[in-house]
């Protein structure tokens, strides 16, 4: 089968990014074949399909000077991309595929190429690694606050609530954005959407979604081994950024019981982070930044347990089921998808959201015993395990295509 997967950015730099590169290897390695369509950045991983790839755009040095040259192109690239149909019909013509895979396209591909895969009849199925087609700041947040107003298609509440970064020109943007592939009619030329959890499918059904469109497949893993864990420290890793939990977090990290923690990731807001760790009298922070490969687990191999503090609905999380996948227990808060991820004193413990005191006593819990450490971290690991597997997974997806290509062959698509 010839499956093309479309992705904003073909890099590993976030969760839906980390799923693509797997996704892409798990494909090959069961006799698919791949092609890529995606954005140019310095940081892509060597492609053959580059040269249809559309260009770069840094919005964040665009904004810089809010011209009105800039203004336009903001919205001609940001909502409904002609160059990325123009490029991606190239591709089509050219690497005729059976399938389409769609990741994250909002604001650089858009789901203008949605139209393009449906005028060449290419059956597709997408990814939802967030909830921007049902909310247009993609979280459900507004002020850091969980916020469902846009229900029923009402995105002009976007826009006058300012929900996206404050900004009321950002959110109405966003709000237009959110008309314009309303209109379009988008999600109607889509075979089947995946969700990676049963917390994801059910608020796309409360929001107006066919329960049969929408199929629960959890993100798969690949072979991990367990890590001989040395406890020396606890972890947490993850984007340093406000809905992630890290100002609870370092709130928790000063009323626990004084250990050495470590913060992996990185962000805009981390030097902000690193001075409240100073101003909490946190010395026993570190913060390392992004770690990938080798360095992760090192890392991961010296934990004694790992931490996700997110305030949004997650609607996976690879922080809760990569250290679970090595036998770490994880504390999670208990919110969106992390409570399928994490069963309360049976595979990690949970907290309330926001509740640094609750978590800081997690916290000192599992530091301060290492057998509910094993017990929780062995129970987590067989979990993560049974839920990812990549072979079950390979074959409920091939399953999947083919029913999708199927439909579509027939009119249904």
């Amino acid at each position: 089968m010839r499956v093309l997967l479309c992705s904003n950015f073909y890099y590993r730099r976030g969760g839906d990014c980390t799923y693509l590169l797997a996704l892409q290897k798990l494909l090959e390695e069961n006799s698919h074949e791949t092609a890529i369509f995606s954005m140019r950045h310095p940081q892509n991983l060597p492609c053959p399909q580059e040269n249809c790839f559309i260009d770069f755009l840094d919005y964040s040095e665009l904004n810089k000077s809010k011209s009105p040259a800039n203004a336009v192109k903001v919205l001609q690239r940001s909502i409904w991309s002609r160059q990325a149909q123009k490029n991606l019909a190239r591709l089509v013509a050219d690497w005729r595929p059976d399938v389409a895979h769609l990741q994250n396209i909002h604001a650089y591909l858009t789901p203008a190429i949605v139209e393009t895969l449906a005028h060449a009849n290419i059956p597709v199925v997408w990814s939802l690694h967030d909830f921007k087609l049902l909310c247009p700041e993609s979280h459900f947040l507004s002020h850091g606050r969980i916020c469902e107003a846009c229900r029923g298609g009402h995105f002009g509440n976007c826009a006058k609530k300012r929900c996206l970064k404050g900004s009321l020109a950002a959110s109405w943007v966003a709000m237009l954005e959110a008309y314009v592939h309303r209109w379009k009619r988008v999600t109607q030329h889509i075979g089947r959407f995946i969700a990676p959890s049963h917390f994801v499918k059910q608020k796309f059904v409360e929001f107006g979604f066919m329960p049969e469109r929408v199929t629960v497949l959890p993100h798969f893993l690949p072979s991990i081994p367990p890590v001989a864990s040395n406890a020396n420290y606890g972890l947490y890793a993850g984007t340093l950024l406000p809905f992630k939990g890290v100002e609870t977090l370092l709130r928790a990290l000063a009323k626990a019981p004084p250990h050495p923690f470590h913060i992996l990731g990185d962000g805009p807001l981390r030097a902000d982070y690193e001075r409240q760790a100073r101003e909490l009298g946190l010395s026993q922070v570190t913060f390392r930044g992004f770690l990938a490969d080798a360095e992760l687990e090192a890392a991961y191999a010296e934990a004694a347990y790992a931490v996700v503090s997110s305030e949004c609905y997650e609607t996976f999380s690879y922080a809760a089921q990569e250290p679970q996948a090595r036998g770490i227990p994880v504390i999670a808060a208990q919110l969106g998808a992390l409570p399928e991820r994490v069963s309360h004193g049976e595979t990690g413990l949970l907290f309330p959201p926001g509740d640094f005191e609750a978590l800081a006593a997690r916290m000192g819990q599992l530091w301060n015993d290492a057998d509910l450490r094993r017990q929780l971290g062995t129970k987590a690991r067989r979990h993560a395990i049974k839920t990812g597997d990549a072979n079950q997974y390979a074959h409920d997806l091939r399953d999947l295509y083919a029913k999708v290509i199927s439909s579509s062959s027939n009119g249904g698509v």
